[in-house]
């Protein structure tokens, strides 16, 4: 009977210990925290809003409105924060007003929530059409306060007043659109907003007037600044231009005063015009530098020709039929032309010449004969001997590259013995001139001998510089002594100085990049 004794025994062991593990549970249990109950959060509200806690009572329901709730409690909960919103921005009616203003918004809108939730509640509809009606008649009130402030003001200071007139009052009546004093205001308030614009643009082109006839080119700066300044107001009386065609505002009932869209659009064609001579002038002032220029200073006379194409550009944006501003811009943009093309093929020739003489500073010439020509054909495609050009120093550019690189590749043979960083820099130039002279001409013997002869060095160096790398954290695990800033600065340095028997001049070769790319045209 042992081994039945023994089984009775480790019954009991295991009953035992699920008894333990049921008494560490149960009050583990018992003590955690139900789920939070919604209904009894929504009671707490309203409870708060009963004691006329309506900042507790907001928190309350504002909680609940970013939970998923039971279908029946969402209507509930919009409702309750669209009364407690509108209890907040009561008092502050008064003194606040455009506080008050803000809660009411979003009593609205909490009353609009309540109403898609459930269409055919009566007491949030009754809630809305309430709040609404205060929220007009404030909005209307703020909005003529502003109107009538705007009197006697200067006339900037009037427009900023005028413009939070008319916002106001149109929100109003998109409120209470039926109201017809609302309605009546708001018109009242854009009718003197868009004469207080066409005063100010009078004024700013008078002043474009007086600065344009200097005909200097820091007045003529000034006079722009006028002009553009009339016109953002002129459009901003008139941003539909309603009549296309100037006579359509001479066929006009002469009994009847035009309207403000008439006078704008009338004063922004004229503002215009005057706009687009001045560019033009200015223009053809920066093309007579540029052609001066260019004699004997390319690069900056093609920087003053590309200034004066966009302000030709500008006047016909303006002015399409500005005859003026059309022939300067053929004129540039012909001038512009032939001197990249000139540039080029400077660059082209050096290039070739340097490239028969085995001098790797021919891969840099040959890049900006391209860059220069590759610019002539953006201004014109069709322009032969932009081609042509662009076409041989594509061909000679590969050879010049793979030149560079077999110099790269031996500044980096010379390096490595007293510098392996310097020699790795010289060696991932060299892969790269490599790469790029087979990009554009995948048969060059050159840059494929060059590839396969660095790539290898490339591998080893790396390898001994990781391996490098790897011994010295090894030396640092052996609690050795750590070496001091000025000790490893002074090793590095006594590392990376050639030796004096061995000291040679590197040539290096300056990416000077490209010019940047002419206008779009």
């Amino acid at each position: 009977m042992p081994g039945s004794r023994r089984e009775g025994d480790a019954g009991r062991l295991r009953f035992a210990t699920l008894m333990v593990a049921l008494a560490l549970w149960l009050p583990a249990v018992q003590s955690a925290d139900p789920p939070p109950d919604p209904w009894a959060a929504y009671n707490a509200g309203v409870a708060a809003y009963a004691r006329k806690d309506y900042t507790n009572a907001l928190q309350r329901w504002e909680d609940l409105s970013l939970q998923r709730l039971p279908r029946g409690l969402r209507g509930p909960v919009w409702f309750q924060l669209g009364n407690t919103q509108f209890r907040l921005g009561e008092p502050l009616e008064p003194a606040a007003p455009d506080d008050a203003a803000e809660w009411w918004r979003r009593s609205r809108e909490a009353f609009r929530a309540a109403l898609v939730e459930k269409p055919r509640d009566a007491a949030a509809r009754h809630n809305l059409t309430l709040v609404e009606r205060r929220l007009s008649r404030l909005l209307h009130r703020l909005g003529r306060e502003a109107l009538d402030a705007a009197d006697g003001k200067p006339v900037s200071d009037a427009i900023e007043l005028l413009r939070d007139s008319t916002q106001l009052l149109h929100e109003a009546s998109e409120v209470a659109p039926a109201d017809v004093e609302i309605r009546s205001d708001f018109d009242r308030a854009v009718l003197r907003l868009q004469q207080a614009l066409i005063e100010r643009a009078a004024l700013a082109e008078r002043r474009g007037d007086e600065s344009a006839q200097q005909n200097n080119a820091w007045a003529d700066r000034a006079a722009e600044r006028e002009y553009r300044a009339a016109l953002e107001d002129l459009d901003a009386v008139a941003p539909a231009r309603p009549f296309s065609d100037p006579s359509e505002l001479r066929s006009a009932p002469s009994s009847e005063p035009p309207s403000p869209s008439a006078i704008a659009q009338e004063a922004g064609d004229r503002v215009a015009r005057k706009l687009a001579d001045l560019l033009t002038r200015v223009g053809q002032r920066e093309q007579r530098e540029g052609t001066q220029l260019s004699e004997w200073n390319p690069d900056e006379a093609l920087d003053v020709f590309e200034a004066a194409l966009r302000r030709f550009t500008d006047a016909l944006e303006l002015q399409a039929e500005h005859a003026a501003a059309a022939q300067g811009a053929r004129e540039v943009r012909a001038a512009m032309e032939k001197l990249l093309v000139q540039e080029g093929q400077s660059h082209l020739r050096e290039g070739r010449e340097q490239l028969a003489r085995q001098i790797p500073a021919a891969a840099r010439s040959l890049e900006t004969a391209l860059s220069r020509f590759e610019e002539a054909l953006a201004i014109r495609p069709t322009s032969v001997p932009a081609q042509n050009g662009a076409d041989e120093a594509r061909s000679l550019l590969p050879a010049a590259l793979a030149l560079v690189g077999r110099t790269e590749l031996q500044a980096g043979d010379r390096a490595e013995a007293h510098s392996p960083t310097a020699a790795l820099g010289h060696y991932q130039q060299a892969e790269n001139d490599f790469q790029q002279a087979l990009e554009l001409a995948p048969s060059q013997p050159a840059a494929r001998e060059g590839l396969a002869e660095v790539q290898p060095k490339l591998a080893r160096l790396r390898e001994r510089i990781a391996q490098d790398a790897a011994m010295a954290a090894q030396r640092l695990a052996q609690n050795r002594p750590s070496p001091t800033l000025d000790s490893l600065l002074g090793e590095v340095q006594e590392r990376e100085r050639p030796r004096n028997d061995d000291r040679q001049r590197q040539s290096g070769r300056k990416n000077l990049g490209t010019r940047r790319t002419t206008l779009d045209w």
